[in-house]
C-alpha cells in the first residue's frame, strides 16, 4: 500500500489543499518530505494521513454545511489486492458525499476497512515527534500477540506521554536473533522463516549505523540485551547509546517488525508500506539529516517514506520534486502548500 494523492479541506489551518505524490511516470514517490517551520501544520498533516487509510478512518474535526472539514486519500494497493487496476479512495467519515457514485464508493471503502482489519498488508507505521527511550529491561512474552502481531487499527500516537520506543525496538532485535538461532538449518515454518527477519534486521542496522561509527554486536549471552560496539571499541547496550542512534534504530526496526508481522511470507526489505516520521531531525545531527534521503530508502527500499520536518538540511538534500513546502503567506491564517520550484529552500 502506497499513498498517491491527498486532499484536505478545513482541517486545522488547511483551507483547501490537494497534493499528488506520484512522479513523472505515475509511480508513487518512495521519498516524500513536507517541509515547514513550526506552526505550519506538519503534525496535523501526519494525523490526516494516519486517519484516512484502510482500517483506520476517523473524523478529523467538526464539519458544518458552511465550513466542511474532511480529507480524502488515494492509496495504491499492492499485495493487498494485486489485481486492482486503480487506487482505493478513502474519505473521512464527515466528508460531504455527493454524486451518483457516492453509494458505491461508500460500500467499497467499507469492504476494504474490513479487509484491512482481518487481512494482510495495509502496513502503516507512524513515529511521532515525541519519541521517548526509557531505560530498563525488556521482556519477551507471547510473541504471537506482541512481535508477530500487527493491528492496522492501532494509533501509535494515542498517548505520547506514555510512548516508550526503547522496549519494542530491543524486543524486535532480540526476537529476530533468538528465533533465527533456534531455527538453525531447519526449514522455516508456514508463517515465514525467522532467518529472513534476522537478515532484514541486520541489513537495516548496518545501513543506519554505518554513519554513526557504531556497529551491532549481537545479543549479550547473559542478559539477551542488544549490544553494540562504540567508536571507542567498548561494548554498550541499547540503553547506553546516544539518543540520535536510538532514533535511527527506531526508524528502521519498528517498520521491519510491522512489515514482518503483517506479511510474514515476504522479505521486509522488499515489502510495501508507508512510514510517517514527524520531526525526524529532533535528535539528529545536521550531518545525519543530510544523509537520511539516501540512508533510509537504502535500508527499506520497498516502503514509502513520508517525513514532516522543519529541517532545511533534510529538505535541501532530498530529490527535486519530492519536497512539498508548507507556508503561511501574507496576512492569511491559512497554510498553503507549494511544490516543485516553489518548494525550494534557499
Amino acid at each position: 500500500m502506497l499513498l498517491e494523492r491527498l486532499e484536505i479541506s478545513g482541517v486545522g489551518d488547511f483551507c483547501d489543499i490537494e497534493v499528488s505524490l506520484v512522479d513523472e511516470v505515475g509511480e508513487p514517490r518512495r521519498w516524500v518530505v513536507f517541509y515547514g517551520e513550526g506552526g505550519t501544520g506538519k503534525t496535523t498533516l501526519a494525523a490526516v494521513i494516519a486517519g484516512t487509510r484502510p482500517g483506520r478512518c476517523v473524523p478529523l474535526g467538526k464539519t458544518t454545511e458552511d465550513e466542511p472539514c474532511f480529507a480524502m486519500a488515494e492509496w495504491r494497493l499492492g499485495v493487498e489486492d494485486p489485481a486492482r487496476p486503480h487506487c482505493l479512495r478513502v474519505l473521512s467519515p464527515n466528508v460531504p458525499r455527493a454524486g451518483e457514485g457516492a453509494p458505491l464508493q461508500r460500500k467499497e471503502q467499507t469492504l476494504y476497512e474490513r479487509k484491512a482489519v482481518g487481512g494482510r498488508g495495509f502496513v502503516f507505521v507512524e513515529l511521532p515527534a515525541d519519541r521517548l527511550y526509557g531505560r530498563g529491561a525488556w521482556a519477551l512474552s507471547d510473541p504471537q500477540r506482541t512481535v508477530l502481531r500487527y493491528d492496522v487499527r492501532a494509533a501509535l500516537t494515542a498517548d505520547t506521554s506514555r510512548l516508550d520506543l526503547a522496549r519494542p525496538v530491543k524486543q524486535v532485535i532480540a526476537y529476530a536473533s533468538i528465533s533465527s538461532a533456534l531455527t538453525g538449518d531447519r526449514k522455516g515454518g508456514d508463517e515465514g522463516d525467522p532467518r529472513r527477519l534476522q537478515a532484514a534486521i541486520v541489513h537495516v542496522l548496518e545501513e543506519v549505523l554505518g554513519i554513526t561509527d557504531y556497529t551491532f554486536a549481537g545479543l549479550n549471552a547473559r542478559t539477551l540485551e542488544p549490544t553494540f560496539i562504540a567508536p571507542s571499541g567498548r561494548r554498550v547496550v541499547f540503553d547506553r547509546l546516544p539518543s540520535f542512534v536510538k532514533d535511527l534504530l527506531a526508524m528502521v526496526v519498528l517498520p521491519v517488525r510491522a512489515l514482518w508481522a503483517s506479511l510474514p511470507g515476504l522479505d521486509p526489505r522488499e515489502a510495501e508500506g508507508i512510514i510517517v516520521i514527524d520531526d525526524p531531525e529532533r535528535r539528529l545531527p545536521s550531518r545525519v539529516c543530510e544523509q537520511l534521503s539516501t540512508m533510509l530508502p537504502a535500508a527499506l527500499p520497498g516502503v514509502q517514506w513520508v517525513l514532516l520536518t522543519a529541517s532545511s538540511s533534510i529538505a535541501a538534500s532530498s530529490p527535486r520534486g519530492a519536497v512539498f513546502a508548507l507556508r503561511r503567506t501574507g496576512d492569511s491564517e491559512a497554510v498553503q502548500l507549494f511544490c516543485d520550484e516553489l518548494a525550494l529552500t534557499h
